[in-house]
């Protein structure tokens, strides 16, 4: 039986008790007002006859000795008369239709009957008194008395033992009535009691049941078997073990990763302490679990890093949040490897858990690249100088006359040169900027004054191309370096001017934003892609959709790096073209106003 089954029989069985209670309450409760109805009918009719026989009585009286001591007006007899057939009537209507009083009923019409017709014949002698007409006789007149009064009697006799007999019944009924509450009390409370703890038991102990194994699953527990016969909760029962099953797979499956990651993942206590390591954590820390757990991590960290860890491993368990730093740690063997560390803290379990990365190898590809770019703008930019001095001199006659075509042959030599020469500071630059060594000279300065020196120096290449270069008439300073902030806008501008079409326009904008500046360059050409507003910005990238793919790939990624050494931020957006063919871009640049860097 289902715990739905149960419970309609727990409810349903008091209800249908109260119901059957009800019903044979309300039949003797019925049975007993009819009783009762019937007693109130019986004094009644006993009451109204002893009132009329008394009232007869008296009447009969009254009229024997106005009969024998004087006249008696016809007027006056009609009117005794008609009061007496009134209170007979209403009498008779009592008991008119009773089958029990129809012998007794015309018996007493009978003696009414003869009364009445003796009285009239009284009455009309009376009338037309002669001495040749003797009076009737007084005492035949009464002579039907008795008569009435044995009628009535047995009319009353009736009733009475008709009101007796009710009254006995009214008495059996309420007995039967308070066997009947008494069966119900005593038959109803022990089966509700009963079916209730049969309820209760079957209910609870599966319930006990099914809460220990919440409680192992909890802990981790082997869980008790499934209860049965149960229904509902038999199959709760069995979703806690699918539950557990499915948890055990999924911790299984946590713990294979956790062991066969390519990262060291590591749980740490409040203290630093060690609590947990994975395989490959115990394989870069050249190490044996059964040595490294219960060990700070601070014995690992190289110890002019030990200050930042402390303070990196606080500010994540103050925090809450997810930390990333890096940190540079010594094994077993002394060897240094470089990790990036990304930690979490759960309040709940008391643990930092950590995720370890060996950057080493990054690290190492970064110092071939800085180096690389090193040797690139030292050792290159030397020789580059020399041979743009030379032919810069062969080009301006220093060394004899030349032709006309070897002169252009020279000159876009040079050109090549001063291109390379370009990329040499570019790749300097870039260098200095990603490493942080370049320091900001800041100032307060116009911003007019950089747009408008950026507009010459890009007059040739536009001119080229005819597209206009349009700055705003604005005056607005701001603090910031001024030749870099001058670069920026070159590099923008410039770039701008190489994806414009013939015959369009290249605007320069600034405004003053809550905290600071901004710095918009808009072109009208085919636009950039969604895809690739955010990977411009990285070096040695362009645009797919660009038609042009000259250049070196450096000038966004350096103005990415001087807005953010100036705590700003720099993207593209669509420009607001209504053109098929053309989208347009708007590059903008968030430069704040604040003065809180080196150098400034």
């Amino acid at each position: 039986m289902n715990i739905k089954t149960r419970g309609l029989l727990l409810v349903a069985f008091p209800l249908l008790c109260h119901l059957i209670f009800i019903i044979v309450l309300t039949m003797r409760l019925v049975e007993i007002h009819g009783y009762l109805m019937n007693e109130t009918r019986s004094q009644t009719i006993i009451r109204n006859g002893h009132e009329l026989n008394i009232a007869m009585i008296n009447q009969s009286l009254d009229d024997y000795f106005f009969m024998k001591k004087k006249r008696l007006s016809h007027d006056e007899q009609e009117a005794q008369v008609m009061a007496m057939t009134h209170k007979v009537n209403e009498f008779v209507k009592l008991i008119y239709n009773d089958p029990a009083h129809a012998a007794g009923l015309r018996r007493y019409q009978n003696a009414i009957k003869n009364i009445t017709e003796s009285i009239c014949e009284f009455g009309r002698w009376q009338e037309v008194r002669t001495k040749q007409r003797h009076p009737p006789n007084v005492d035949e007149l009464f002579s039907h008395g008795p008569e009435l009064n044995r009628a009535l009697h047995g009319i009353i006799a009736v009733e009475q033992d008709r009101y007796t007999a009710d009254a006995a019944a009214v008495e059996r009924s309420v007995s039967a009535l308070v066997a009947v509450v008494s069966i119900f009390a005593l038959l109803n409370i022990p089966i509700a009691a009963a079916l209730g703890i049969y309820f209760a038991l079957t209910i609870s102990k599966p319930l006990e049941h099914v809460k220990n194994n919440g409680k192992r699953l909890s802990n981790r527990q082997t869980l008790l078997p499934v209860i049965k016969n149960a229904n509902e909760i038999t199959e709760l029962d069995s979703l806690l073990h699918k539950a557990a099953s499915f948890l055990e797979e999924a911790l299984q499956r946590n713990n294979e990763l956790i062991e066969n990651a390519a990262d060291a993942i590591i749980t740490l206590n409040e203290k630093g302490e060690l609590m947990s390591i994975n395989t490959y954590g115990l394989r870069v820390l050249a190490s044996e679990q059964n040595n490294i757990v219960g060990l700070s991590i601070y014995d690992f960290v190289v110890p002019e890093q030990s200050f930042d860890a402390e303070r990196f491993l606080r500010k994540t368990v103050e925090s809450g949040n997810q930390e990333v730093f890096e940190l540079q740690l010594r094994t077993a063997f002394d060897d240094l490897i470089d990790t990036r560390w990304s930690c979490y803290w759960s309040e709940s379990h008391k643990k930092l858990f950590a995720v370890i990365h060996d950057i080493s190898d990054q690290k190492r590809l970064e110092q071939l690249k800085e180096d690389f770019a090193n040797m690139i703008s030292h050792d290159l930019r030397s020789p580059l100088m020399a041979m743009h001095n030379a032919l810069s001199l062969v080009v301006m006659g220093a060394k004899g006359h030349i032709s006309e075509k070897t002169k252009a042959d020279l000159e876009r030599g040079l050109t090549n040169i001063e291109h390379l020469m370009q990329l040499v500071d570019d790749l300097l630059d870039f260098q200095k900027m990603k490493s942080g060594r370049l320091e900001l000279e800041k100032e307060q300065f116009e911003i007019r004054d950089c747009a408008v020196q950026t507009a010459e120096l890009l007059f040739g290449s536009a001119n080229e191309k005819k597209v206009q270069i349009k700055v705003t008439e604005k005056s607005l300073k701001i603090c910031a370096d001024r030749k870099r902030i001058t670069q920026l806008l070159t590099n923008l501008t410039a770039n701008a001017i190489k994806f414009s079409p013939e015959g369009e326009s290249v605007e320069i904008e600034y405004r003053e934003t809550q905290g600071g500046v901004e710095i918009s360059v808009s072109d009208r050409g085919r636009g950039i892609h969604e895809r690739d507003r955010e990977r411009i910005f990285d070096m040695f990238e362009q645009s797919l959709s660009s038609d042009a793919k000259e250049g070196t790939g450096l000038g966004l990624a350096i103005c990415k790096l001087i807005v953010e050494a100036h705590g700003g931020k720099i993207w593209v957006e669509p420009a607001d073209i209504q053109s098929e063919t053309r989208r347009g871009s708007v590059f903008r640049a968030y430069i704040p106003e604040r003065d809180d860097k080196p150098g400034s």
